[in-house]
């Protein structure tokens, strides 16, 4: 007699951080050296601020970062060009 059974095969693993609500503002050429800031204004986790800066306008360059900060709150992650990579090529936000 055969018997059927029902086994777990894998366990649920708890729920990734997951800022929310995010935004980022960039200014290349408004100010050099360029900086870009972000928020996100919910969710769990943190998050932080990277900039690509580079000595000319398209050029290649360097990661600059900003702070890691908690998720749903009021403060700003600021990552700022410095004068060696005053350009800012592009931004963005990076969660954990």
């Amino acid at each position: 007699m055969a018997t059927a059974g029902i086994g777990l095969v894998g366990a649920a693993s708890p729920a990734q951080a997951a800022p929310t609500n995010c935004q980022l503002t960039k200014y290349p050429w408004i100010t050099t050296p360029g900086e870009a800031y972000s928020n996100c204004f919910a969710g769990t986790g943190s998050f932080r601020t990277a900039a690509y800066c580079s000595p000319t306008p398209y050029g290649y360059g360097v990661w600059k970062y900003g702070s890691w900060l908690p998720a749903g709150t009021n403060k700003y992650s600021i990552a700022r060009c410095d004068s060696s990579y005053p350009y800012l090529v592009d931004a963005l936000i990076e969660k954990k």
